[in-house]
Formats: C-alpha cells, sequence, structure tokens
C-alpha cells in the first residue's frame, strides 16, 4: 500500500523535474534567439 505512494511521490517529483529542465532549455533557446 506505502509503495504506492512512494511511487506516486517519485512520480509527481520526476514530472516537476522534468518540466523545469524543459523550462531551463525554453530559455536558454529564448535567451539565444533574442540576442
Amino acid at each position: 500500500m506505502e509503495t504506492n505512494i512512494w511511487d506516486r511521490a517519485l512520480t509527481v517529483s520526476a514530472v516537476i523535474v522534468l518540466i523545469a529542465a524543459a523550462a531551463c532549455v525554453v530559455i536558454l533557446i529564448w535567451s539565444v534567439v533574442s540576442q
């Protein structure tokens, strides 16, 4: 039962990390294009 909670927490954290990484990439590309 508890494993499901941990799996969900790991999944949510992984999604947040992926979104953050994507945002950083977009910001870098945007800064390069703006220059």
